[in-house]
Protein backbone atom coordinates (compact mmCIF):
# COMPACT_ATOMS: atom_id res chain seq x y z
CA UNK A 1 0.00 0.00 0.00
CA UNK A 2 1.55 3.53 -1.01
CA UNK A 3 2.79 5.62 1.96
CA UNK A 4 -0.04 7.67 3.00
CA UNK A 5 1.55 9.81 5.56
CA UNK A 6 1.59 13.19 3.26
CA UNK A 7 -2.45 12.65 2.79
CA UNK A 8 -3.08 11.85 6.38
CA UNK A 9 -2.11 15.75 7.45
CA UNK A 10 -5.26 16.73 5.10
CA UNK A 11 -7.53 13.75 5.93
CA UNK A 12 -6.46 13.27 9.75
CA UNK A 13 -9.42 15.26 10.86
CA UNK A 14 -12.03 14.49 8.28
CA UNK A 15 -15.06 11.83 8.06
CA UNK A 16 -15.63 9.45 5.00
CA UNK A 17 -18.31 7.26 3.96
CA UNK A 18 -17.51 4.66 1.37
CA UNK A 19 -20.25 3.03 -0.86
CA UNK A 20 -19.40 -0.49 -2.36
CA UNK A 21 -21.48 -4.00 -2.59
CA UNK A 22 -18.36 -5.52 -3.37
CA UNK A 23 -17.18 -6.91 0.16
CA UNK A 24 -13.80 -7.57 -0.50
CA UNK A 25 -13.20 -4.10 -2.45
CA UNK A 26 -14.97 -2.46 0.46
CA UNK A 27 -13.34 -4.22 3.25
CA UNK A 28 -9.80 -3.49 1.78
CA UNK A 29 -10.26 0.45 1.09
CA UNK A 30 -11.91 0.80 4.55
CA UNK A 31 -8.92 -0.58 6.27
CA UNK A 32 -7.16 1.79 3.83
CA UNK A 33 -9.28 4.86 5.19
CA UNK A 34 -9.08 3.90 8.44
CA UNK A 35 -5.27 4.41 8.71
CA UNK A 36 -5.86 8.29 7.36
CA UNK A 37 -9.50 9.44 8.49
CA UNK A 38 -10.58 10.39 12.03
CA UNK A 39 -13.85 8.02 11.57
CA UNK A 40 -15.14 6.08 8.26
CA UNK A 41 -18.50 4.77 7.54
CA UNK A 42 -18.96 1.75 5.13
CA UNK A 43 -22.53 1.19 3.14
CA UNK A 44 -22.87 -2.08 0.76
CA UNK A 45 -25.96 -0.06 -1.16
CA UNK A 46 -26.93 3.31 -2.45
CA UNK A 47 -30.08 2.83 -0.28
CA UNK A 48 -27.93 2.21 2.78
CA UNK A 49 -25.51 5.12 1.74
CA UNK A 50 -28.07 7.58 1.37
CA UNK A 51 -29.32 6.97 4.96
CA UNK A 52 -25.60 7.04 6.45
CA UNK A 53 -25.46 10.08 5.28
CA UNK A 54 -28.36 11.35 6.56
CA UNK A 55 -27.18 10.04 10.06
CA UNK A 56 -23.72 10.96 10.13
CA UNK A 57 -22.73 13.91 7.36
CA UNK A 58 -19.73 12.84 6.21
CA UNK A 59 -16.74 15.22 5.09
CA UNK A 60 -16.36 13.17 1.89
CA UNK A 61 -18.25 10.44 -0.04
CA UNK A 62 -16.95 7.83 -2.22
CA UNK A 63 -19.40 5.58 -4.08
CA UNK A 64 -19.64 2.74 -6.58
CA UNK A 65 -22.17 2.89 -9.64
CA UNK A 66 -23.48 -0.81 -9.01
CA UNK A 67 -27.19 -0.25 -9.29
CA UNK A 68 -29.04 -1.28 -6.58
CA UNK A 69 -32.92 -0.06 -5.06
CA UNK A 70 -31.78 3.65 -5.40
CA UNK A 71 -29.64 4.20 -8.26
CA UNK A 72 -26.36 6.05 -7.79
CA UNK A 73 -27.62 8.90 -9.50
CA UNK A 74 -30.27 9.40 -7.71
CA UNK A 75 -28.47 9.19 -4.24
CA UNK A 76 -26.16 11.39 -5.42
CA UNK A 77 -28.26 14.04 -6.36
CA UNK A 78 -30.58 13.64 -2.89
CA UNK A 79 -26.97 13.72 -0.95
CA UNK A 80 -26.61 17.09 -2.99
CA UNK A 81 -30.02 17.95 -1.69
CA UNK A 82 -29.11 17.54 1.35
CA UNK A 83 -25.32 19.44 1.42
CA UNK A 84 -24.56 21.35 -2.21
CA UNK A 85 -21.31 21.15 -1.05
CA UNK A 86 -20.58 17.55 -0.20
CA UNK A 87 -17.15 16.34 -1.57
CA UNK A 88 -18.06 12.91 -3.90
CA UNK A 89 -15.76 11.01 -5.36
CA UNK A 90 -17.75 8.30 -8.03
CA UNK A 91 -15.74 5.21 -8.38
CA UNK A 92 -16.76 2.86 -12.02
CA UNK A 93 -16.36 0.59 -14.69
CA UNK A 94 -15.97 2.14 -17.98
CA UNK A 95 -19.19 1.90 -19.12
CA UNK A 96 -22.23 3.98 -20.26
CA UNK A 97 -22.93 5.55 -16.75
CA UNK A 98 -19.20 6.49 -16.40
CA UNK A 99 -19.10 8.38 -19.76
CA UNK A 100 -22.42 10.03 -18.88
CA UNK A 101 -21.06 11.21 -15.71
CA UNK A 102 -18.07 12.76 -17.43
CA UNK A 103 -20.37 14.59 -19.67
CA UNK A 104 -22.13 16.49 -17.29
CA UNK A 105 -20.08 18.50 -14.66
CA UNK A 106 -22.96 17.95 -11.46
CA UNK A 107 -20.23 19.05 -8.58
CA UNK A 108 -18.10 15.68 -8.44
CA UNK A 109 -14.52 15.89 -7.00
CA UNK A 110 -13.49 12.97 -9.44
CA UNK A 111 -14.77 10.55 -11.06
CA UNK A 112 -12.11 7.06 -11.29
CA UNK A 113 -11.52 3.82 -13.31
CA UNK A 114 -11.97 0.54 -11.90
CA UNK A 115 -9.71 -1.48 -10.97
CA UNK A 116 -8.51 1.04 -8.88
CA UNK A 117 -4.83 2.71 -8.98
CA UNK A 118 -4.20 4.30 -5.40
CA UNK A 119 -1.72 6.42 -6.88
CA UNK A 120 -4.74 7.95 -8.34
CA UNK A 121 -7.28 7.25 -5.51
CA UNK A 122 -4.47 9.40 -3.11
CA UNK A 123 -4.41 12.09 -5.76
CA UNK A 124 -8.53 12.58 -5.47
CA UNK A 125 -8.44 12.67 -1.93
CA UNK A 126 -6.27 15.32 -1.74
CA UNK A 127 -8.11 17.33 -4.21
CA UNK A 128 -11.07 16.63 -2.18
CA UNK A 129 -9.64 17.72 1.04
CA UNK A 130 -7.97 20.28 0.14
CA UNK A 131 -11.27 21.90 -1.60
CA UNK A 132 -13.07 21.25 2.36
CA UNK A 133 -9.59 22.93 3.80
CA UNK A 134 -9.24 25.25 0.96
CA UNK A 135 -5.78 25.31 0.83
CA UNK A 136 -4.77 26.08 -3.17
CA UNK A 137 -2.42 23.31 -4.54
CA UNK A 138 0.86 23.89 -6.77
CA UNK A 139 -1.18 24.21 -9.89
CA UNK A 140 -3.90 26.40 -8.67
CA UNK A 141 -1.03 28.82 -7.58
CA UNK A 142 0.06 28.98 -11.45
CA UNK A 143 -1.54 32.05 -13.50
CA UNK A 144 -1.40 30.31 -17.22
CA UNK A 145 -3.58 32.50 -19.47
CA UNK A 146 -3.90 32.61 -23.23
CA UNK A 147 -2.61 36.28 -24.39
CA UNK A 148 -5.26 35.20 -27.65
CA UNK A 149 -6.92 33.09 -29.79
CA UNK A 150 -4.86 31.31 -31.58
CA UNK A 151 -4.95 28.04 -33.51
CA UNK A 152 -4.16 24.74 -32.48
CA UNK A 153 -4.45 26.09 -29.14
CA UNK A 154 -6.67 24.76 -26.22
CA UNK A 155 -9.78 26.33 -24.05
CA UNK A 156 -12.43 26.13 -21.99
CA UNK A 157 -15.66 25.62 -23.45
CA UNK A 158 -18.82 26.23 -21.46
CA UNK A 159 -22.67 24.84 -22.03
CA UNK A 160 -25.43 23.66 -21.05
CA UNK A 161 -28.10 20.38 -21.92
CA UNK A 162 -31.69 21.96 -20.67
CA UNK A 163 -30.38 23.40 -17.48
CA UNK A 164 -27.34 20.51 -16.65
CA UNK A 165 -23.89 22.07 -17.27
CA UNK A 166 -21.08 20.87 -19.45
CA UNK A 167 -17.10 22.27 -19.06
CA UNK A 168 -14.62 21.05 -20.99
CA UNK A 169 -11.05 22.03 -22.56
CA UNK A 170 -11.57 21.93 -26.07
CA UNK A 171 -8.94 22.85 -29.35
CA UNK A 172 -9.65 25.59 -31.85
CA UNK A 173 -8.31 24.54 -35.64
CA UNK A 174 -9.30 27.40 -37.20
CA UNK A 175 -9.60 31.48 -36.03
CA UNK A 176 -10.57 33.93 -39.07
CA UNK A 177 -12.57 36.53 -40.35
CA UNK A 178 -14.97 36.26 -37.01
CA UNK A 179 -15.56 32.46 -37.29
CA UNK A 180 -13.89 30.18 -35.26
CA UNK A 181 -13.55 26.24 -35.86
CA UNK A 182 -13.53 24.06 -32.58
CA UNK A 183 -13.16 19.96 -32.38
CA UNK A 184 -15.18 18.75 -29.39
CA UNK A 185 -16.24 15.54 -27.89
CA UNK A 186 -19.68 14.47 -28.46
CA UNK A 187 -21.30 14.97 -25.37
CA UNK A 188 -20.30 19.09 -25.82
CA UNK A 189 -20.97 18.31 -29.76
CA UNK A 190 -24.77 17.49 -29.04
CA UNK A 191 -25.50 20.08 -26.18
CA UNK A 192 -23.80 22.65 -28.37
CA UNK A 193 -26.53 21.72 -31.57
CA UNK A 194 -29.53 21.85 -28.78
CA UNK A 195 -28.09 25.39 -27.46
CA UNK A 196 -27.30 26.52 -31.14
CA UNK A 197 -24.56 28.38 -29.39
CA UNK A 198 -21.41 27.82 -27.59
CA UNK A 199 -19.22 29.77 -24.41
CA UNK A 200 -15.81 30.30 -24.20
CA UNK A 201 -13.61 31.27 -21.03
CA UNK A 202 -10.65 33.36 -22.64
CA UNK A 203 -8.52 35.40 -20.57
CA UNK A 204 -11.25 35.19 -17.66
CA UNK A 205 -13.61 36.81 -19.92
CA UNK A 206 -16.49 35.47 -21.26
CA UNK A 207 -17.15 34.91 -25.39
CA UNK A 208 -20.24 33.84 -26.99
CA UNK A 209 -20.27 32.40 -30.07
CA UNK A 210 -23.33 31.52 -32.28
CA UNK A 211 -23.38 28.03 -33.96
CA UNK A 212 -23.69 27.98 -38.06
CA UNK A 213 -22.30 24.44 -39.09
CA UNK A 214 -21.41 20.97 -37.82
CA UNK A 215 -19.13 18.74 -38.89
CA UNK A 216 -20.90 15.49 -36.97
CA UNK A 217 -18.37 13.31 -38.43
CA UNK A 218 -15.00 14.53 -37.22
CA UNK A 219 -16.42 16.48 -33.83
CA UNK A 220 -16.14 19.79 -35.19
CA UNK A 221 -18.43 22.78 -34.72
CA UNK A 222 -18.48 26.01 -37.04
CA UNK A 223 -18.79 29.07 -34.53
CA UNK A 224 -19.60 33.04 -35.91
CA UNK A 225 -19.34 36.65 -34.72
CA UNK A 226 -18.06 35.90 -31.33
CA UNK A 227 -19.28 38.67 -28.79
CA UNK A 228 -17.89 39.14 -24.78
CA UNK A 229 -20.06 39.27 -22.48
CA UNK A 230 -19.81 41.51 -19.38
CA UNK A 231 -21.59 39.06 -17.00
CA UNK A 232 -19.95 36.31 -14.38
CA UNK A 233 -20.76 33.02 -15.74
CA UNK A 234 -23.42 31.02 -14.07
CA UNK A 235 -22.70 28.89 -10.80
CA UNK A 236 -22.79 25.10 -12.28
CA UNK A 237 -24.48 24.34 -8.64
CA UNK A 238 -27.54 26.55 -9.35
CA UNK A 239 -29.24 24.47 -11.41
CA UNK A 240 -31.89 26.36 -14.09
CA UNK A 241 -33.62 23.21 -15.25
CA UNK A 242 -35.61 23.42 -18.62
CA UNK A 243 -39.05 22.47 -17.75
CA UNK A 244 -41.19 20.12 -18.96
CA UNK A 245 -44.09 20.93 -21.04
CA UNK A 246 -46.59 19.79 -17.89
CA UNK A 247 -44.86 22.89 -15.66
CA UNK A 248 -47.44 25.52 -15.28
CA UNK A 249 -46.90 28.69 -13.39
CA UNK A 250 -49.08 31.67 -12.30
CA UNK A 251 -48.43 34.84 -10.62
CA UNK A 252 -50.52 37.33 -8.29
CA UNK A 253 -50.04 41.24 -7.84
CA UNK A 254 -52.26 44.15 -7.40
CA UNK A 255 -55.40 41.59 -7.10
CA UNK A 256 -54.13 40.39 -10.68
CA UNK A 257 -53.60 36.67 -11.75
CA UNK A 258 -51.82 36.58 -14.44
CA UNK A 259 -50.89 32.66 -16.35
CA UNK A 260 -47.36 33.23 -17.16
CA UNK A 261 -45.12 30.72 -19.41
CA UNK A 262 -42.40 28.83 -17.44
CA UNK A 263 -38.95 29.08 -18.91
CA UNK A 264 -36.71 27.33 -16.37
CA UNK A 265 -36.31 26.93 -12.55
CA UNK A 266 -33.77 26.06 -10.19
CA UNK A 267 -34.27 25.92 -5.83
CA UNK A 268 -34.23 29.63 -5.70
CA UNK A 269 -34.84 31.19 -9.10
CA UNK A 270 -37.97 30.88 -11.84
CA UNK A 271 -37.54 32.79 -15.35
CA UNK A 272 -40.96 33.10 -16.97
CA UNK A 273 -42.40 34.67 -20.07
CA UNK A 274 -45.33 36.50 -20.77
CA UNK A 275 -47.26 38.19 -23.64
CA UNK A 276 -47.95 40.89 -21.34
CA UNK A 277 -45.82 43.76 -20.91
CA UNK A 278 -46.80 43.81 -16.81
CA UNK A 279 -46.01 47.17 -14.88
CA UNK A 280 -44.04 45.99 -12.28
CA UNK A 281 -40.47 47.25 -11.32
CA UNK A 282 -37.45 45.66 -10.94
CA UNK A 283 -37.74 44.20 -6.66
CA UNK A 284 -41.02 44.03 -6.76
CA UNK A 285 -42.53 41.36 -4.41
CA UNK A 286 -45.15 38.94 -6.07
CA UNK A 287 -47.00 36.23 -4.81
CA UNK A 288 -46.32 32.93 -7.42
CA UNK A 289 -48.16 29.35 -8.00
CA UNK A 290 -46.32 26.83 -9.07
CA UNK A 291 -47.93 23.19 -10.78
CA UNK A 292 -45.85 20.27 -11.77
CA UNK A 293 -46.09 16.22 -11.89
CA UNK A 294 -44.16 14.01 -9.86
CA UNK A 295 -44.02 10.39 -9.32
CA UNK A 296 -46.90 8.92 -7.11
CA UNK A 297 -46.03 7.31 -4.29
CA UNK A 298 -45.89 3.50 -5.58
CA UNK A 299 -42.63 2.01 -6.94
CA UNK A 300 -44.89 -0.54 -8.41
CA UNK A 301 -47.56 1.25 -10.12
CA UNK A 302 -45.67 3.99 -12.54
CA UNK A 303 -48.27 7.15 -12.04
CA UNK A 304 -47.62 11.03 -11.97
CA UNK A 305 -49.56 12.87 -9.14
CA UNK A 306 -50.46 16.86 -10.41
CA UNK A 307 -49.23 19.00 -7.25
CA UNK A 308 -49.85 22.83 -7.03
CA UNK A 309 -47.21 24.85 -4.47
CA UNK A 310 -46.82 28.26 -3.64
CA UNK A 311 -44.35 30.89 -3.51
CA UNK A 312 -43.03 34.56 -2.80
CA UNK A 313 -41.12 35.92 -5.35
CA UNK A 314 -38.83 39.23 -6.04
CA UNK A 315 -38.04 40.84 -9.47
CA UNK A 316 -34.55 40.89 -10.49
CA UNK A 317 -34.89 41.63 -14.05
CA UNK A 318 -37.07 42.54 -16.67
CA UNK A 319 -36.22 42.42 -20.20
CA UNK A 320 -38.50 43.61 -22.74
CA UNK A 321 -38.82 42.51 -25.97
CA UNK A 322 -41.74 44.72 -27.45
CA UNK A 323 -44.79 42.12 -27.58
CA UNK A 324 -43.29 39.91 -24.30
CA UNK A 325 -41.73 40.14 -21.45
CA UNK A 326 -39.21 37.31 -20.22
CA UNK A 327 -39.16 38.39 -15.94
CA UNK A 328 -36.25 36.77 -13.51
CA UNK A 329 -37.65 35.87 -10.35
CA UNK A 330 -36.17 35.36 -6.96
CA UNK A 331 -38.42 32.81 -5.63
CA UNK A 332 -38.58 31.67 -1.84
CA UNK A 333 -40.86 28.39 -1.60
CA UNK A 334 -43.67 28.40 1.14
CA UNK A 335 -42.59 25.78 3.68
CA UNK A 336 -45.59 23.67 2.87
CA UNK A 337 -44.25 22.71 -0.63
CA UNK A 338 -40.54 22.50 0.01
CA UNK A 339 -40.39 18.69 -0.23
CA UNK A 340 -42.26 17.73 -2.92
CA UNK A 341 -40.62 21.16 -4.90
CA UNK A 342 -37.31 19.47 -4.20
CA UNK A 343 -38.25 16.15 -5.24
CA UNK A 344 -39.56 17.86 -8.55
CA UNK A 345 -36.52 18.96 -9.27
CA UNK A 346 -34.44 16.05 -8.10
CA UNK A 347 -37.29 14.09 -10.93
CA UNK A 348 -36.66 16.72 -13.44
CA UNK A 349 -32.69 16.08 -13.48
CA UNK A 350 -32.81 12.80 -13.72
CA UNK A 351 -35.40 13.05 -16.93
CA UNK A 352 -32.86 15.37 -18.51
CA UNK A 353 -29.96 13.03 -18.02
CA UNK A 354 -31.29 9.95 -19.46
CA UNK A 355 -32.75 12.20 -22.31
CA UNK A 356 -29.76 13.67 -22.58
CA UNK A 357 -27.64 9.89 -22.60
CA UNK A 358 -30.58 8.95 -25.04
CA UNK A 359 -29.65 11.43 -27.75
CA UNK A 360 -25.27 10.63 -26.74
CA UNK A 361 -26.00 7.01 -28.65
CA UNK A 362 -28.16 8.32 -31.83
Amino acid sequence: MKNASKLKQLTSKLSILYIENDSTLQNKLSEYFQEIFSKVYQAFSTDEGLAKYEKYKPDIVITDLTPSKLSAFEMILSIQEINEDVKIIVLSQKNDDYHLLHSFDIGLVDILVKPLDFSTLNNALEKASRLINHTPTDNELENLILNTIKTNCYVDCINNYKGLHLHYKEKILKFNNNRLEIKVNKSLLVATINEKQLLLVIEDKLILSKLVRVDKNNGVLILSNPIFLNHASRDPKNKRLEVDERFKSSLSFKGKHIEVEPLNISYNSLAVKTNQILALDKNSLIELTLGFEIDGPSSFVHEKKFTKIFAKAEIQRIENFGYFQKLVLKISINKAGENVFKKYLQQRELEIINEFKMRMKI
